[in-house]
């Protein structure tokens, strides 16, 4: 069985190679060649257990790898399923029936496919011997369910990036799902703060506010009162938009005051008129950051400092 290019720019290759490769080299798909006709072994099929069927299947299109290493290795990849069956098929009613795919060690229907992927890639490994490294670059099932395939094979390094700003609570449940002493010893994990787009992991751009002391620089305009300087850096990649500073002297909050954009990696004094503060009270300053797409929404910086007095 040959595979080819679905954009018809590449050489064919036998099974091992095109899995080997991935995607084809000009950006397509690897697809047969030609397809086997099965129709005459179907009934034969209908009997058999998942594995002896996987593996007849497969046959016809993994005809590089001997027949009784395929049995092996599809045998391996579905030993790690809950039920023999792999995947059972459950009768609702008479004409209703469901097929459950989340018996996997993920739970994810991807573990039919990415727990044989893993010992494709293990014999790979083993008889090319060759390394391969992973990215796991997503916070769904898929990136558990493909590291979890991957997990203890030789020659295999794994490389993840943990995302602190998503819109969806699934990396706790991934890194979870993917818990392991093994996996604990050789994935290398990445921090990664930024959302990434459906093209590719964008690079980390994101304003990070920080507060000085507000100094009281110069007398108010009335007795008692004072001019105070709240010191806001932006130690950030990205300029900071739309945020407030506030200033709280005395216990009594000052009007806060809108900052429409703070560059990156620059420093603003924000001044405040507001009564002399008292010897052993407090300075609150905050700022306090709305609509700044990567940060999170109404998230707030706020320093408390003695009475210089």
């Amino acid at each position: 069985m040959r595979y080819v290019s679905t954009r018809g720019g590449s050489p064919s290759l036998g099974f091992s190679d095109a899995v080997a490769a991935g995607l084809a080299p000009d950006g397509g798909l690897f697809v047969p060649e030609s397809l086997p006709d099965l129709s005459g072994e179907l009934a034969g099929m209908a009997a058999l257990a998942y594995p002896e069927l996987c593996t007849r299947f497969l046959s016809a299109f993994a005809t590089d790898i001997p027949a009784a290493e395929l049995a092996q290795i599809v045998r391996l990849s579905y030993s790690t399923f809950d039920v023999p069956e792999v995947a059972p098929l459950r009768a609702l009613s008479k004409n209703l029936h469901v097929l459950e795919l989340f018996h996997g060690p993920t739970l994810a229907f991807k573990d039919v496919a990415l727990q044989l992927l893993g010992n494709l890639y293990g014999r790979q490994c083993r008889i090319r011997r060759e390394n391969i490294n992973v990215l796991g670059a997503t916070s769904g099932d898929t990136g558990a369910a493909a590291i979890h395939g991957l997990m203890g094979k030789p020659g295999v390094a794994i490389f993840t990036y943990n995302h602190e700003v998503t819109s969806l609570p699934a990396p706790a449940a991934f890194r979870v799902l993917v818990r392991a002493r093994w996996l604990d010893r050789h994935r290398h994990a990445i921090r990664h703060e930024d959302i990434y787009s459906t093209a590719c992991v964008q690079p980390l751009l994101q304003p990070d506010l920080a507060i000085g002391e507000p100094l009281a620089r110069a007398a108010g305009p009335s007795a008692g009162t004072a001019v105070y300087s709240v010191v806001v850096r932006n130690d950030g990649t990205a300029a900071a938009t739309n945020f407030d500073v506030g200033l709280t002297v005395n216990g009594v909050a000052r009007p806060n005051i809108a900052v429409p954009t703070l560059a990156a990696n620059s420093t603003q004094l924000v001044d405040f008129t507001a009564p002399r503060c008292n010897a052993g009270t407090t300075i609150v300053a905050t700022a306090d950051v709305a609509g700044v797409v990567t940060e999170p929404a109404n998230t707030s910086r706020s320093r408390t400092f003695a009475c210089g007095r």
